[in-house]
């Protein structure tokens, strides 16, 4: 449940030795004012490393960002986020690197097939549950679209597919979640 605390914790003691930050330089991450409700066991780390969260500091969320991305005519204004494939896995199923690519292939077939927002959650190893934005669910169940998302996916070593009638949920793994 942790494995973000270990991560960040990692990285940031990686930072910690760059010529940067031993001139002085603070350590930031991207953390937003959106982020501080949800489980975040990163943060912890970075709390323990002195890292600075500017955006934070400033009372700047999500919608904020994308609209002074959108100011500053940055291409980036409206991608959709994309946290670490690690947040696909369930707690207590380690993170392999045959995992993630597994969860990788899957959600870029199913960007390919022209959907914007998608998570696909690894249960186990072998159950897949995809998110997409509920307006898109219908789109998935159409016959030839739906087999051929079967097929990649079992080709991809998945053998049970499922479609998460709720849709996209930004943490739908993090304890204590509620739809």
């Amino acid at each position: 449940m942790r494995r973000c605390f270990y991560c960040k914790t990692n990285l940031y003691r990686a930072l910690a030795e760059t010529p940067e930050a031993r001139a002085g330089w603070p350590i930031v991450n991207g953390t937003n004012a959106d982020d501080l409700g949800d489980y975040r066991p990163g943060l912890e780390a970075a709390s323990q490393h002195d890292v600075v969260s500017p955006l934070v500091e400033a009372g700047i969320g999500k919608d904020q960002v994308r609209e002074l991305a959108r100011l500053w005519q940055l291409e980036v204004h409206d991608k959709p986020a994309t946290p670490c494939l690690a947040s696909r896995i369930v707690y207590g199923i380690s993170v392999t690197p045959e995992r993630l690519s597994k969860i990788d292939a899957a959600e870029r077939f199913l960007k390919g097939l022209g959907f914007a927002t998608v998570r696909v959650r690894l249960h186990g190893d072998d159950l897949a549950r995809i998110e997409l934005d509920p307006e898109d669910l219908t789109k998935l169940l159409d016959y030839p679209l739906r087999s051929g998302v079967v097929d990649e996916l079992v080709r991809l070593g998945f053998r049970y597919i499922t479609l998460d009638l709720f849709g996209f949920r930004s943490g739908s793994l993090n304890p204590g979640f509620k739809p």
